[in-house]
């Protein structure tokens, strides 16, 4: 999911129901964690998790 995160960090987040991608949209507080959802065009109600990166040391 890191990928999805947008460098102005928003998510592009996509429907698993109507595969149609979701307005773009910031996270509050903490990107790292569970975020729930409800899409816009078939209404529904589904969670994305968002993993911390590893660090390369």
């Amino acid at each position: 999911m890191t990928d999805k995160i947008n460098a102005d960090l928003t998510i592009d987040v996509e429907c698993p129901v109507c595969e149609r991608t979701l307005p773009r949209r910031g996270v509050k507080g903490q990107i790292v964690g569970v975020h729930s959802f409800t899409c816009t065009w078939c209404s529904e109600d589904f969670v994305v998790t968002i993993e911390p990166q590893e660090q390369d040391d």
